[in-house]
């Protein structure tokens, strides 16, 4: 998991030319569960979201990771980091992708 800590500033900086992607259908049925229901949970892989910081948010980053964890099998997410630009207006989310049995509601 370090390698991808260090890869985010890269990325972020590279992501910055890119459009808002749109959540999918998929994206959009991926919950986000806490450190203590992870337990009941399966982790398949990690991913990374990013995409622009507005307003304090990770809007963009968070649909981006969103479908990347859809894509990737799971129906249920943990953050683990968060990164921001401020200045560059940039930002990703690093995430664990899990598989949940029964669906965490």
């Amino acid at each position: 998991m370090k390698r991808s800590v260090f890869v985010i500033p890269l990325a972020v900086a590279l992501a910055a030319c890119s459009s808002a992607p749109k959540l999918t259908k998929e994206g959009a049925a991926i919950k986000n569960v806490s450190q203590y229901t992870v337990d009941q949970c399966r982790q398949l892989s990690v991913a990374e979201g990013y995409g622009s910081y507005e307003n304090g948010k990770l809007k963009a980053a968070e649909i981006d990771v969103r479908n990347k964890v859809a894509a990737a099998g799971g129906n249920a997410m943990h953050v683990v980091q968060k990164y921001t630009v401020p200045k560059k207006g940039e930002g990703a989310i690093l995430a664990y992708v899990l598989r949940c049995k029964p669906a965490v509601k």
